[in-house]
């Protein structure tokens, strides 16, 4: 379970907590690109679904402080299976 990328350039994304884990990468990445003024989706955005799944509280330089911290953590909990 991990992710990839083939000598094609093509990533792969091989199991459910690699799954979840680039989720919160793209929900991240979605997060940066609406404090630019961009919207990802016309559904909720990126900060609120964020706020919402992950219970997490504040401004959105603090939630995506908090976001930061646990995708980092994720990936050491990741990288030690």
């Amino acid at each position: 379970m991990a992710i990839t990328t083939t000598p094609e350039g093509t990533l792969v994304v091989d199991g459910q907590e690699s799954v979840a884990l680039y989720r919160l990468m793209t929900l991240r990445s979605a997060m940066r690109l609406e404090a630019l003024g961009l919207k990802m989706t016309r559904g909720p955005s990126a900060l609120s679904i964020v706020k919402r799944e992950l219970g997490f509280r504040g401004s959105r330089e603090r939630v995506l402080a908090q976001l930061e911290a646990h995708i980092d953590n994720c990936k050491r909990m990741h990288d030690a299976t």
